[in-house]
């Protein structure tokens, strides 16, 4: 096929097939036609024209029909039954199908909107299913475990704002009243409302709707626990009544120590520091329900002197406590803000700490400046000076527990400015962190969590970035229902360089297949022991055979049993693969802009429904996942690790200066948009590693490239043929890359064998060498 055909037909929708006839039959065998009706349990959105990637099953057959809902009536929730007999269908062009995916196009024609989606084969059909349309995934709240009548709160989901049109909101409290709220901001994953003040105490429903698809498009309804809020005490307790000088002289720790107890006293309240230096020799206790508070953060300044040694924190408690306008200078101390304050935060894993299994919910830190000043003062030789050995600095803000709030705070750090443990219901909003000597940033265990509008810069030429992850039990399993918006990152010049990424070292229990299974649990093999309930919490994959992709939380598990919190929509059987590993998904990383790193964004320990949109990158090595499966010997016992790239969306993001300096994921030190797979078993019974991701709208640069590939050396990935027949079925179904447009680059989309279902459509090149690279099997052409 010439060039001039090649592309007319990837631009037409076709399948590119990558793969030889023997590939397709082995696809085949793995799964095979099931004789039932199709299930549909995640579909993408899509603009008119454009693919909708569709995961389920029995679908290799099936038929799709698309008809667009009428905008205009949108009377308040609930929203109105789909009737399939009310509306125009139009038949769908099929571009790939196989029992599990499919991806067809929305008609052209059809204006910008919310698209009823039926598909059916001669077994039946699926119920309709509404593209567009509001997903409601979870709410935060200002503080507090619920909501209170007149605060802000914040809703989380996709498709809330559609073409800009402004969205409606709808509560319906406990007491049956139906009101709109007022919206403060809105995005299209975000949104900002005022809850009334009359709403009633009690569970509430939200919903949303984005302005089309007429009384249809109201999204389904989120659950939203409202309560009275409950202030802390407000009685005044002035360091200066307590004997406080702040001439920075004069030792005033005795003065807080003392405010600080009558607080306690009094079951809470406000310790006022007026403006002035205070000299502080020991660590500061704050006691449940008090807020230590300065007149104003740039005239009131507590000084750790130089010459004082040994002191873990400046600050610290047990939770509920705020630190608020004032500003705070030391260089001694292994942390300025700890809590929990206990000894593993100080002795283990040095220098962030571990809280092991103590919490501390409910730390409020505002308008702080932090200067944790490591290396000031170091002018002499090593041998007078140890710190002239150390290989990186401390960290200087070091939380766990659930509701953290940290906002609009400069925090300069000689080594790690902020690691937060475990954390539920928080938000790290407006700050700005300064990374020191070979320092990073570290969210571990993060859940239900706003990261928004902050800035992550490097003051030494050994700082690096940092990463969202679950290291292990004490960190917190989870890294699901995040919002990460609008933050900078800049100057990241030492270590690793990852901007932003996604990193998962544990837990991994157990990865094989299933000997059974019932609607809401499977059986593994007997002989894995485990302790009861050790695996509560988790996620159970499906990586293989019926019911590939579907993705449920575990309850417990028992013996061979394992119980999910929520029913299967594809019950699979002893043809399924699953993998236990920890929940990770419904991540939203929208509009950051990063700038001299390795990667901007990064999914290196998998993902599984995450949105990587709008963001922008230049001198790195630009967005991309990598998925994995292994087994880390290292780990005591040894950790069955599958790290999965399903439905991951890569839209609209921005590469300009596609230049890594040895970095990055490709040899050619230029910038990649796309997936990678990395150390797959050879066995048959190894799990499909990518499935049902979409690279969509994306603006590539100067050596940028959009990738398909294998993550190895040239030697290791020469045996891919191998591998392949080895295990029966490819390492990748179901990607469609569309609508991208790639500048100035010696190639524009670089694939190789093993994935399978890939679709090319609408993309654009220009002075681009050679637009699309296919590897042979004898991958000669290895960078």
């Amino acid at each position: 096929m010439d060039r001039r055909k090649f592309l007319a037909r990837a631009g037409s929708g076709a399948l590119l097939s990558l793969s030889p006839d023997w590939m397709h039959a082995l696809a085949s065998a793995a799964n095979p036609p099931d004789a039932s009706a199709p299930v549909v349990f995640w579909k993408s959105g899509a603009a008119p024209g454009q693919t909708v990637l569709i995961a389920g099953h029995a679908l290799e057959k099936a038929q799709v029909s698309i008809a667009r809902l009428d905008d205009a009536a949108m009377p308040g929730p609930p929203p109105k039954r789909i009737s399939s007999r009310s509306l125009s269908w139009q038949s769908a062009s099929i571009l790939t199908q196989a029992g599990t995916y499919l991806c067809a196009q929305v008609p052209e024609a059809f204006a910008p909107g919310l698209f009823a989606l039926r598909v059916q084969n001669s077994q039946g059909e699926a119920p309709v299913r509404v593209l567009n349309r509001p997903e409601l995934w979870w709410s935060l709240r200002e503080t507090g475990p619920a909501a209170a009548p007149g605060s802000e709160l914040r809703v989380f989901g996709q498709f809330l704002q559609l073409q800009e049109k402004p969205p409606r909101v709808s509560l319906r409290d406990s007491a049956g009243q139906q009101s709109e709220l007022h919206i403060l901001r809105a995005s299209p994953y975000s949104l900002a409302v005022h809850l009334p003040a009359t709403t009633a105490i009690g569970t509430a429903v939200l919903q949303v709707h984005n302005g089309f698809g007429g009384e249809a498009g109201w999204s389904d309804p989120l659950p939203l626990e409202v309560a009275a809020a409950t202030p802390w005490p407000t009685t005044i307790f002035s360091v200066r009544d307590f004997g406080g000088v702040g001439d920075s002289w004069h030792d005033d720790t005795p003065a807080f120590q003392a405010a600080l107890k009558a607080a306690e006293r009094n079951r809470g309240g406000v310790v006022l520091v007026p403006r002035g230096v205070y000299r502080i020799t020991s660590t500061l206790s704050l006691p449940a329900k008090t807020t230590l508070r300065g007149e104003d953060r740039e005239r009131v300044w507590l000084m750790v002197p130089k010459t004082l040694q040994g002191m873990n924190t400046v600050i610290g408690g047990m939770g509920e406590f705020a630190v608020e306008e004032l500003s705070i200078a030391a260089q001694t101390p292994l942390h300025i803000i700890t809590a929990p304050d206990v000894d593993t935060m100080y002795t283990k894993s040095a220098p962030w700490g571990e809280p092991g299994d103590a919490t501390a919910p409910d730390v409020r830190l505002r308008r702080l400046r932090i200067h944790h000043l490591r290396y000031a003062h170091r002018t002499t030789t090593a041998d007078k000076d140890p710190r002239r050995l150390e290989e990186s600095g401390p960290s200087t803000i070091a939380l766990s527990g659930a509701r953290i709030s940290i906002r609009d705070c400069v925090v300069v750090s000689s080594g790690m400015p902020i690691i937060l443990h475990n954390i539920r219901q928080s938000r790290v909003t407006g700050n700005e962190f300064r990374i020191g000597r070979n320092g990073w940033y570290g969210f571990w265990g993060a859940r239900e969590t706003l990261v928004e509008d902050n800035l992550f810069e490097g003051q030494d030429l050994e700082a690096s970035y940092g990463s969202f992850a679950n290291y292990g039990d004490s960190s917190g399993t989870d890294v699901s229902r995040l919002y990460i918006a609008g933050n900078q990152y800049r100057n990241g010049f030492g270590g690793e360089r990852e901007a932003l990424t996604f990193d998962s070292s544990g837990p991994y229990p157990w990865r094989g297949r299933i000997t059974g299974a019932t609607a809401n649990s499977v059986l593994i093999n007997s002989a894995i022991q485990s302790t009861k309930n050790a695996w509560a919490g988790l996620a159970c994959l499906v990586t293989g055979g019926k019911g590939l992709g579907q993705h449920r939380r575990i309850a417990g598990n028992d013996g061979a049993a394992v119980t999910l919190e929520q029913p299967w929509d594809v019950t699979p059987d002893a043809t399924s693969t699953v993998a236990i590993l920890p929940f990770k998904r419904d991540v939203v990383v929208y509009k950051n802009v990063s700038q001299d790193a390795s990667v901007g964004v990064q999914l290196w320990g998998g993902g599984y429904n995450f949105i990587i949109d709008s963001n922008h990158t230049q001198r790195s090595g630009g967005f991309w996942g990598s998925a994995a499966e292994y087994t880390d010997q290292q780990a005591s016992p040894p950790a069955q690790l599958f790290l999965p790239l399903y439905f991951t969306q890569w839209l609209r993001n921005v590469v300009q200066e596609g230049f890594v300096f040895e970095q990055g994921p490709d040899t050619s030190n230029g910038a990649v948009c796309g997936l990678y797979v990395r150390d797959i078993p050879e066995t048959p019974e190894g799990g499909v590693l990518t499935f049902a991701n979409l690279i969509r709208e994306n603006d590539l640069h100067d050596r940028s490239k959009i990738v398909l590939r294998y993550f190895q050396e040239p030697e290791v990935r020469r045996r891919l043929r191998e591998v392949l027949q080895q295990r029966g079925h490819p390492w990748s179904l179901a990607t469609v890359i569309e609508d991208n447009s790639v500048t100035d680059s010696p190639i524009g989309i670089d694939l190789e064998p093993g994935f399978d279902g890939v679709v090319l459509r609408g993309n654009r090149f220009t002075r681009v060498a050679q637009e699309i690279r296919r590897a042979d099997w004898g991958l000669k052409q290895d960078n």
